[in-house]
């Protein structure tokens, strides 16, 4: 048996468009499999936890503040669930790749920049919609992911706490979810990756969240 294991990657974290594709995938490919035995979340319990999810991520874009913190809280509980399955097909694959893509999950790579990576320079909103801000930016060689953060801007002008807006894939899709309408915000964003682990902060952009 292969005593290195796989490392699962959690890039689901805080970013509701991926948890919503790795829990679907999880679902259809981690149960029926017999080296996961005694999975620590039933499938019916985090089919129901998806469905309310993706119900309540549906309402929120035409909700308010209430609706949001409902689709966050639905949001948190399912990403525990997925995590804790994560961690329980990291500790059971058998040391192997091929186990942990057949369960629905991504794995991480071992390869590495030998360079820091600069950081992202054309970083740019690209489209607002209800209850989300896109971004884009240029792709970076090396980077893994990208990471965002934004922060709401109060009436007076004053820039309040940042918070994690999830790790993305894509250079030009850069989707922060989970905003209130009418609110504006400013965002930043970094690549993952290199020798450092993640470049530099962006320059920050401004938005109102439609």
């Amino acid at each position: 048996m292969n005593t290195k294991l796989p490392k699962v990657l959690m890039s689901f974290k805080r970013n509701g468009n991926l948890l919503e594709t790795i829990s679907g995938n999880v679902s259809t490919n981690l149960y029926p499999l017999t080296i996961y035995p005694t999975p620590p979340v039933m499938k019916a319990v985090m089919d129901a936890k998806r469905t309310d999810y993706l119900d309540a991520k549906l309402a929120q874009k035409q909700g308010g503040t209430l609706a949001t913190a409902l689709k966050n809280d639905l949001q948190a509980e399912l990403e525990e669930m997925v995590y804790l399955l994560a961690l329980y097909v990291q500790m059971n694959c058998g040391g192997l790749v091929a186990n942990v893509l057949a369960a629905g999950f991504e794995v991480v790579s071992e390869r590495t920049s030998p360079y820091p990576l600069p950081r992202p320079e054309s970083f740019v909103l690209d489209n607002t919609m209800v209850g989300n801000i896109v971004l884009k930016t240029s792709a970076i060689k090396g980077a893994r992911c990208y990471k965002a953060e934004y922060a709401l801007v109060s009436a007076d002008g004053t820039v309040g706490e940042w918070h994690d807006g999830g790790f993305h894939t894509k250079s030009r899709d850069i989707a922060v979810d989970g905003l209130v309408s009418g609110a504006l915000y400013v965002l930043r964003i970094q690549a993952v990756g290199g020798s450092t682990g993640e470049s530099e902060w962006s320059n920050v952009v401004s938005g109102r969240c439609m």
